[in-house]
């Protein structure tokens, strides 16, 4: 039980520990009662945590995702590393760099793109269409 209760500690110190050095703020722990789950903030993204019963699973690996807010449960796809920082930091800056889907960059750089709407290519268009005659 002591066993268990120490695994539990170390296993949430690591998390909260790999997830600031990555750079996530308001980290938001859930506490279960041999396992913890919670949401945390890097770039305005989202992300939840949890880590399996640590009676059964005392190795370490973190479960990670995207969502929408702190209180979506169900959010993207189920991603797995090791339990430490290194690992943790990697697998947090993979998914919160595919910020929109075929987009490669970060969302500083998605939000420093300028978009055509098209009213704006009706109007080069007009004006092209005009010098061809």
């Amino acid at each position: 039980m002591n066993e268990s209760i120490s695994a539990y500690s170390k296993q949430k110190s690591i998390t909260k520990k790999a997830l600031r050095n990555a750079g996530f703020e308001n980290i938001k722990v859930s506490n279960g009662h041999y396992y913890f789950s919670g949401f945390a903030t890097k770039n305005n993204q989202v992300i939840y945590f949890s880590i399996s019963d640590v009676r059964h699973f005392s190795d370490g690996e973190i479960m990670i995702r995207t969502a929408k807010d702190y209180e979506d449960y169900y959010g993207g796809s189920n991603n797995f590393c090791e339990l430490n920082v290194k690992a943790i930091m990697e697998l947090s800056d993979k998914l919160i760099k595919k910020d929109m889907p075929g987009f490669e960059g970060t969302l500083e750089q998605l939000n420093d793109l300028t978009i055509m709407c098209s009213s704006n290519l009706d109007k080069e268009w007009a004006n092209e269409s005009e010098n061809i005659q």
